[in-house]
């Protein structure tokens, strides 16, 4: 908007510094043109003078000081989830060792499941590795052994 602005006070200026030479003297045809066109110039120059405005050079800035660099916090630990593989949970165990906790020993079986073939007994306070699976029949939770077999989790204290 400020430039159609300036346009119009050229053209008005033009106009004022023409009608202005013409009313000049007359002088012969050659020096009438040469002189004219030198006042027009030098008023046009002034003109230009009066509307150029200067430029805003751009602020310095300040260099943003580098902040102290953030400490990491501490990552939550994951809980025990169950990943059922092929209807068998996977929990990653607090402990992969156990003791058979039944007196009277503990039947390790084929498949997590009562009806499942015994594979052997184990003895009372025997010490057993795990391998982190369990499953769930019925109302019994079974844990895998390492050597392999399944057992119930209600007969074993984890160590």
């Amino acid at each position: 908007m400020w430039t159609r602005h300036r346009a119009w006070i050229v053209v008005l200026l033009l106009g004022g510094a023409l009608t202005v030479l013409a009313a000049c003297g007359e002088e012969t045809p050659a020096d009438n043109l040469e002189t004219r066109v030198s006042k027009v110039e030098e008023a046009l120059k002034g003109i230009q003078a009066q509307l150029e405005v200067p430029t805003p050079m751009p602020q310095p800035t300040a260099t943003p000081q580098p902040s102290a660099t953030p400490q990491p916090t501490p990552s939550p630990q994951p809980t025990a989830t169950p990943m059922i593989l092929e209807g068998v949970a996977t929990t990653p165990p607090q402990s992969l060792e156990a003791t058979v906790n039944a007196e009277n020993g503990l039947n390790v079986r084929a498949e997590p499941t009562i009806e499942a073939e015994v594979l052997q007994v184990l003895d009372h306070q025997q010490e057993v590795l795990l391998t982190g699976r369990s499953a769930t029949s019925g109302d019994a939770e079974w844990v895998e052994l390492q050597g392999g077999g399944w057992v119930q989790s209600q007969y074993m204290v984890f160590n």
